[in-house]
């Protein structure tokens, strides 16, 4: 990076963004700050493989109808460019992935969402378990599990110390042999947050699964995880996905089978 001349480099660069409403519409830095909300003192980014899927990814369920700028970014090199320079005119780049929404709430005076707080949830005495059981069976890939402050309609999220544009980078320096790893899927993360929006009807379910069927509940749970970190953009092991996916596809076969043939029989 020309550390001397970046600012006039950085002046160049044309991005998408969330108020552009098109990724056929590019905006320069200047225009984003000049749509900074008062009290705002960061940039906000947000990645994904297309302009469409970066605006409706998960992480961005926080930022909807706040009017709160935020670009738009879909190749993992334009990143590192922005966490490389770390920030234009003293104002930091920050990953809305990486970023918690106590401290978005903070810096621009947004309130909490009390919508979050009515309707059905998971029991309060039942948190901390299934907490600790979603942690147990995930134990390959998730180091902490946590209740969501920023989902409204996802039901889980998971978040690394890296983020996940970098993750995939990663898998893709290791997969060409241009850095150690060799089976790139085992060396991706297995230190990650899993956040947990426990309003959201699958989350609700799956702990009532987990205390009536444990065994099938586990099962579940492994293909909810793979979904999961599809959503959350990283990558992992599809052969050992699509074994999950098969098994948990002939439990729910043989069940409804069987229940459908004893219903027959009665007839």
């Amino acid at each position: 990076m020309d550390t001397e001349n970046k600012d006039a480099l950085f002046r160049l660069l044309r991005f998408n963004s969330n108020f552009s409403g098109s990724s056929n519409v590019f905006t320069s830095l200047d225009d984003y700050i000049s749509r900074m909300k008062p009290g705002q003192d960061k940039i906000y980014y947000a990645f994904g493989p297309s302009y469409d899927a970066a605006m409706n990814s998960p992480f961005y369920e926080p930022f909807i109808g706040k009017d709160v700028p935020v670009l738009i970014i879909t190749q993992q090199l334009d990143e590192f460019c922005l966490t490389s320079s770390a920030e234009f005119k003293g104002m930091k780049f920050v990953n809305i992935e990486q970023t918690q929404m106590d401290e978005i709430r903070k810096d621009l005076g947004i309130e909490a969402n009390k919508e979050k707080d009515k309707g059905s949830r998971v029991p309060e005495e039942d948190v901390t378990n299934l907490c600790l059981w979603l942690k147990d069976v995930c134990a390959a890939k998730v180091a902490k599990v946590s209740l969501s402050k920023r989902l409204t309609n996802t039901p889980a999220i998971l978040q690394g110390q890296m983020s996940s544009s970098m993750y995939m980078m990663m898998q893709m320096l290791q997969s060409s042999g241009q850095i150690p790893g060799g089976g790139a899927a085992q060396e991706m993360p297995k230190d990650l947050t899993l956040e947990i929006n426990d309003s959201h009807p699958t989350i609700i379910n799956l702990n009532t699964l987990r205390k009536a069927d444990p065994a099938f509940a586990k099962d579940l749970c492994l293909v909810f995880l793979d979904q999961v970190l599809t959503t959350s953009n990283i990558p992992y092991d599809l052969k050992e996905s699509f074994g999950r996916n098969q098994k948990v596809m002939e439990a729910y076969l043989d069940e409804n089978l069987n229940f459908y043939s004893a219903k027959s029989k009665q007839h």
